[in-house]
């Protein structure tokens, strides 16, 4: 399972629960990808969550039940990631930030306060929801 994606010179570093994989091409191409898979971009992916769900700041991504990535930053940054909150075995906050602890045991720490990652969740409920509704 992913747990976390993230820009790297030479790519993008996909940790898994198993393997940390690169891929050649960079974050948001990556993130591209995936959606294609999904039979839609990225961009038009945020374009309608910001018209339907008027959500225009850190939109989640929601792929599958499995794969439901926050960003961390604005998605244009060359340091965000994105994390998978499906892998996520365990928050905690530590002084400004967050401690991530995965399904591998695998911590990052993230600056984000824990009323932001709640709201983020929040709104990957409601997008997933939408989603879900349009297809049963």
């Amino acid at each position: 399972m992913i747990e976390y994606v993230t820009n790297h010179p030479q790519g993008t570093i996909i940790y898994q629960t198993d393997i940390v994989k690169i891929e050649k091409k960079g974050l948001l191409h990556t993130m591209n990808l995936w959606c294609m898979k999904q039979l839609f971009t990225y961009e038009g992916y945020r374009k309608a969550v910001q018209h339907e769900l008027h959500f225009n700041h850190l939109i989640p991504l929601y792929l599958s039940e499995d794969l439901q990535l926050i960003p961390i930053k604005r998605y244009r940054d060359y340091d965000n990631l994105y994390v998978n909150t499906k892998a996520v075995e365990h928050v905690e906050v530590h002084e400004d930030q967050l401690c991530l602890t995965f399904i591998s045991e695998r911590k990052i720490y993230i600056k984000m306060s824990l009323y932001r990652y709640n709201k983020l969740i929040e709104k990957l409920l409601i997008i997933r929801n939408t989603k879900v509704k349009h297809f049963h």
